[in-house]
């Protein structure tokens, strides 16, 4: 067994935090313990590690320090390390340590990659304290190849040597035929799993498998084989589910022999070949494992060990398709093989499997679980047929279906993060607007910084945001200046998706020097202005559109003019020229009317003359823009 190795408090620390660079030093710093716990592999000597902490949740966020870190320099040389380093505590202090396994080494040299199962980089996240030592501990157990293999390759870990296989086919190439047709009498097409493990001679082996499950693309149901039985089983007996005729027979093989404590688990399956072209597609899949000393017994199976990193042989292999039989011969780890080891950790919930065979006993147990036909994609069988998707993500008979929590609105993303729905979940991405740090007390108008996209998106930039107008939070995307000249008048840099997600238009006249507003207007944000400010895209366009007064309520349809053409000295039909006007009419069709009230009305901005910034029921030229009058457009 893997034991916890940890450090030894005030003299570790005190020795480790002298070897961290002056560039890793943090305002704001705590301090994180990273132990990793002995491998149990004979013969090692020393085992090399890439240590990286981030100061961000799921490996995000800024590198604090990485570390090329040996056990024989850190720890007890046979795997185990304790290091202490510095961990960033600003913000919310959520922090990620990331182990990864670089070399083993023997007294011979580094051992052959080939020759063991590396687990990849393995993560966890922790909360860095200020001024703090919080630990984070890896328990790894590592698979390593055994040539001595009953079968054709095993597979050794924690003191343990396990063999496992998949066969269809005999030494010819052709069809293994073991267990016999009822209906013919004579011996037929036969899968056969298998797996054994030994231990230490003294010690009892544990085995552990679920059970196996087929599943075909043709077939309503899966079909199902409980490993607990012994000889010929009654396929048709629950818990096994065999209802379209899938299996001729099934048979189970289990038992040990003298060398070293073996013990082995196996299981023939009779395909009836009569039933592939109706079938389709059909895959087994199963796992099992072993260990020196039982996993305890829960109403959900035999769980692995709680905060280890635990080696599980799966098997996923074809057994046929419409036109014949698929599987081969697969052994554990061959390349191209179904049959592989993966590694598993608890993430939130523990890990079980399903039934637990104590050798020296010659006792199979099936933890009391519930069986589900077709299984559960996600979640929990609960009672027969029936599956419980809770906190899952998923929904549906089978847990299949994704919940869309963004769409449902059961997301607990917060005022300033978007909700990203995901497989079984949903991220929180953090964003700001003016509306959102309007939402989180900042109440003054002003230049603030604002990301609307999010991290990993565009730069933020700074904005000028009116927390007062109509309840504030309005972002202005433009500002016109006094002469200028353009046909092709954009928003401000950054603001497009802003624009894109606000509801509320604002146009209205800001005075540069107290930037208050006059002659304010509000609407809903026109599709056609979400790309092209109205000044830009068309010569002459119209909009009918549902304006409010900010000064008093007042409200009205009318509709709204715009461009870089020009129309008559008035807000009416007539579109020539190429001034450039914004404005609201004084009805909602072409026909000559004037304009309305004091929407304000901008014109000349693509006259070399001068900008004028009037009202819609005037002439264009009653009032110029100038610094304390100046065209303004403002979204939320």
């Amino acid at each position: 067994m893997t034991t916890t190795v940890r450090c030894c408090g005030a003299a570790l620390f005190a020795t480790l935090v002298g070897c961290v660079a002056p560039s890793e030093t943090l305002v704001d710093a705590g301090q994180v313990r990273i132990d990793v716990a002995a491998l149990s592999l004979p013969g090692l000597t020393d085992a090399e590690y890439t240590v990286t902490v981030t100061n961000g949740a799921d490996g995000g966020g800024d590198v604090v320090w990485t570390r090329a870190l040996s056990s024989t320099s850190y720890g007890d040389g046979a795997g185990s390390l304790s290091y202490v380093g510095t961990c960033d505590a600003s913000d919310d202090g959520v922090s990620t340590v990331t182990v990864a396994l670089d070399a083993l080494r023997t007294a011979g040299g580094i051992l052959d990659p080939a020759t063991y199962r590396n687990p990849g980089a393995l993560s966890k996240e922790v909360v860095c304290l200020a001024n703090a030592d919080v630990a984070v501990t890896f328990d790894l157990t590592i698979v390593r190849q055994a040539q001595q293999g009953f079968f054709d390759v095993a597979v050794s870990f924690e003191d343990i040597f396990c063999s496992a296989k998949l066969d269809c086919v005999n030494d010819a190439g052709g069809d293994l035929e073991l267990l016999h047709d009822p209906d013919t009498g004579a011996r037929d097409l036969t899968a056969v799993l298998g797996f054994a493990c030994t231990g230490a001679p003294s010690g009892t082996t544990w085995l552990y498998m679920d059970d196996l499950v087929i599943s075909c693309t043709g077939l309503t149901l899966d079909v199902r084989v409980d490993p607990t039985g012994r000889g010929n089983l009654d396929t048709t007996a629950a818990p096994n589910v065999n209802a379209d005729g899938y299996l001729f027979a099934a048979s189970v093989f289990r038992g040990v022999e003298g060398l070293a404590a073996k013990a082995y688990w196996n299981v023939s399956l009779g395909l009836d070949e009569t039933m592939f072209e109706d079938a389709g597609d059909c895959t087994l899949t199963g796992r099992a494992t072993a260990s020196s000393e039982p996993f305890p017994q829960e109403i959900d199976g035999f769980p692995l060990p709680e905060g280890s990193v635990y080696p599980v042989i799966d098997w996923s292999v074809q057994l046929s398709d419409a036109d014949g039989r698929v599987c081969e011969a697969d052994a554990v780890n061959e390349d191209g093989s179904g049959v592989q080891t993966r590694y598993f950790t608890w993430a939130d919930a523990p890990i079980h499997l399903d039934t637990r065979y104590e050798p020296q006993a010659d006792v199979a147990l099936r933890a009391a679980v519930a069986t589900c036909n077709p299984t559960c994609a996600h979640g929990a069988c609960v009672a027969t047929d029936t599956c419980d998707c809770t906190g899952t993500g998923y929904t549906g008979a089978t847990c299949a279906t994704d919940v869309d929590e963004c769409a449902a609105g059961s997301d607990d993303c917060g005022a300033g993060e978007a909700c990203v729905n995901t497989d079984g979940g949903f991220t929180c991405v953090s964003f700001s607007t003016c509306l959102t740090l309007l939402a989180e007390g900042n109440t003054t108008s002003g230049v603030y910084e604002v990301d609307p996209d999010g991290p990993g998106g565009n730069p933020a930039f700074d904005a000028w945001c009116d927390m007062t107008a109509d309840g504030g939070g309005w972002t202005r995307v433009f500002l016109g200046a006094n002469n200028s000249y353009s046909d092709a008048l954009t928003y401000e840099t950054g603001t497009a998706p802003i624009i894109g997600g606000s509801t509320e238009m604002m146009f209205a006249y800001t005075n540069t020097v107290s930037y208050g507003l006059s002659q304010a207007w509000k609407f809903p944000t026109p599709a056609v202005f979400v790309s092209t400010t109205p000044m830009a895209g068309v010569d002459c366009g119209y909009e009918s559109i549902d304006a409010t007064r900010l000064s008093d309520g007042h409200t009205t349809t009318q509709l709204l003019r715009y461009g870089w053409g020009s129309f008559s000295d008035e807000c009416d039909e007539e579109c020539r020229n190429s001034w450039g006007q914004v404005c609201l009419k004084n009805n909602t069709t072409l026909a000559a009317a004037g304009g309305y009230l004091d929407f304000p009305m901008y014109t000349g901005f693509y006259y070399s003359g001068g900008d004028w910034c009037a009202s819609s029921s005037g002439l264009y030229s009653a009032a110029s823009c100038v610094d304390t009058r100046r065209f303004s457009i403002l979204v939320r």
